[in-house]
């Protein structure tokens, strides 16, 4: 049973973005202005880092599913370095579905296992959770099972012994009944270049169906990946030897070509060492939010989340697009692409020596561009709560006029006609393919 959580209360009902944040604005080479805001979204329910952010489109609006993470800090473990930073002192088996239109929380089943540093991916309705770390025998292990969420139903199935789960890799789906697995680390922190493409139409016949593609450049974990409309890109990461030293490099993948390859790109904009801790596609454009700027996950002198941008339809350069005043590592980010902007979950903050640790947040902020003066970003939400009162009260007045004209001039026996609203959801990806299978599991 779903433990039940809300957002902390605050004075006056929040559910439109401000601008007022001038300080936080930042004019790009594209002439726009950008901001950042923490003030006029709730918190997460529980502070979590390397949890997972789903967006899920449903009648042309987002929703947002936010799956398990680390609930508690970070700590170094005395005498075993290697497993630094990846020992969590509280892991999250909550799963809370976001409505950025009334900036509220609902609580869902609980996943089946507590994990953090997974992937989530939706696809045709159903969001597959893949790997990560969850306690075993006190130690913070690889999870070898498969989740997957069904939205509509709110329930969970349980794929058992994957072997080749990883944590903090990368997944993504370029079409109906498929998903890809990439990279991440093993139990041993070392990085993996692996693909892996999962068939997801077999779940009714409790198969579990898989094969390896193409494999990475560069052997990578804490990866990010995001879709075009040619392949997949992905970005950053790290080899393992340190996991806050990142890769300068991304790479695409086009399905379908005669080669079936990764092409490696050089210039991923790191500048001194940014880390990217998420990957979003906004429009026609690439955006890596970045954090550290070192080589040990400490505090920059200047605390800032840079944002790069890279427009994949013009192939052109990196270019700083936003500058975030914050002091946030291992967050997730989601795109809003109706409104043409962007909301960050949780994360962690900077190592800080006095606890030998790094802490979980529960902030939630806002990236959007500068709107009109008394305009908020999610106004449109306003006219349609404003547009549904109006038609209830018009509806209401009309029914009354016509009762009353009915009961005086005809009187007949009759009842009010019933009302039918299909508000059953879409799925995203709308064409199918079969995948070569080379792996098979039994679903519980």
């Amino acid at each position: 049973m779903a433990k039940a959580y809300t957002a902390p209360k605050t004075s006056l009902v929040r559910n439109t973005l401000e601008t007022t944040n001038q300080h936080f604005a930042f004019m790009n080479d594209n002439k726009e202005i950008w901001r950042t805001d923490d003030t006029s979204v709730n918190d997460l329910p529980i502070s979590l880092g390397m949890h997972t952010s789903t967006q899920f489109t449903k009648d042309g609006y987002s929703l947002v599913y936010i799956f398990g993470g680390c609930s508690g800090e970070f700590r170094a473990i005395p005498g075993n370095d290697n497993e630094w930073p990846w020992r969590c002192t509280v892991i999250s088996d909550y799963a809370f579905s976001y409505d950025p239109y009334t900036d509220s929380y609902r609580s869902l089943a609980n996943m089946p296992i507590a994990k953090y540093g997974h992937t989530a991916t939706e696809v045709d309705g159903k969001i597959w959770v893949i790997g990560g770390r969850s306690r075993s025998d006190n130690k913070d292990q690889i999870d070898h099972q498969v989740d997957i969420y069904d939205i509509k139903k709110d329930s969970w199935e349980t794929i058992q012994n994957f072997g080749l789960a990883t944590a903090n890799g990368a997944a993504f789906s370029l079409k109906s009944g498929s998903l890809y697995y990439a990279g991440g680390f093993d139990d041993s922190y070392t990085a993996t270049d692996v693909v892996i493409k999962i068939t997801t139409t077999q779940l009714d016949k409790k198969m579990f169906v898989f094969n390896q593609v193409a494999s990475l450049n560069v052997a990578r974990g804490m990866v990010h990946a995001i879709t075009t409309a040619e392949g997949a890109i992905i970005a950053g990461g790290a080899t393992g030897a340190n996991p806050c030293k990142v890769v300068e490099s991304i790479e695409e993948y086009i399905p379908g070509t005669s080669y079936e390859q990764w092409d490696l790109i050089e210039g991923f904009p790191s500048g001194n060492g940014a880390h990217p801790s998420s990957l979003i596609k906004l429009g026609d454009e690439i955006l890596a939010f970045t954090s550290v700027s070192n080589e040990k996950c400490l505090k920059d002198d200047t605390p800032e989340s840079v944002v790069q941008a890279l427009n994949w339809k013009k192939k052109g350069d990196w270019y700083m697009h936003g500058d975030i005043v914050e002091s946030r590592f291992y967050f997730s980010t989601i795109a809003l692409p109706e409104v043409n902007a962007a909301l960050t979950f949780g994360g962690t903050t900077f190592y800080e020596d006095e606890c030998n640790c790094m802490k979980t947040v529960k902030t939630v902020s806002a990236y959007y561009t500068s709107l009109p003066d008394g305009e908020s970003l999610l106004s449109h939400e306003k006219n349609k709560k404003m547009g549904f009162r109006g038609i209830i009260v018009i509806c209401d007045g009309i029914l009354i006029v016509f009762l009353l004209y009915v009961y005086f001039f005809f009187k007949p026996k009759s009842r009010s006609p019933e009302t039918s609203l299909n508000q059953e959801g879409e799925s995203s990806f709308p064409d199918a393919e079969d995948g070569k299978a080379e792996g098979v599991g039994k679903i519980v």
